[in-house]
């Protein structure tokens, strides 16, 4: 009996931490959405993926992905400000789908492992 309702508080809050991670996530992608996509640029009907983590991406991949956004892409200005500081090692990803007019977009983010800013984003 005690185990078993050990295991269904571990489970809850595991489920209420994974919750609040992924409105952190959607809110810090929407700002950044909100802040660096160009003023012509109309979105409406984001729906996000579930975060997943990943420690596969290196510095050299992050600053790639970093340069060719710096450029502006399609729907992005130019001159996207990061954070400063290396990024950590685990990284959050989530892809984000999105209507402009009638086209459907998507873009993948990369966040740091506390949610606090954008590391890197590619659009799809």
């Amino acid at each position: 009996m005690i185990k078993s309702l050990s295991i269904t508080i571990v489970s809850l809050v595991l489920l209420l931490t994974s919750c609040g991670q992924q409105h952190e996530a959607e809110a810090l992608v929407e700002d950044f959405m909100d802040k660096n996509m160009k003023d012509e640029v109309s979105i409406n009907a984001r729906r996000f993926t579930d975060i997943d983590s990943t420690f596969l991406l290196t510095n050299d991949v992050i600053q790639k992905m970093r340069n060719k956004a710096a450029d502006g892409g399609q729907r992005y200005k130019k001159g996207i400000k990061y954070a400063d500081g290396n990024p950590t090692r685990k990284l959050f990803i989530t892809r984000v789908k999105y209507y402009v007019d009638t086209l459907e977009c998507s873009d993948t983010y990369y966040l740091n492992a506390d949610l606090t800013h954008i590391v890197a984003f590619k659009e799809n």
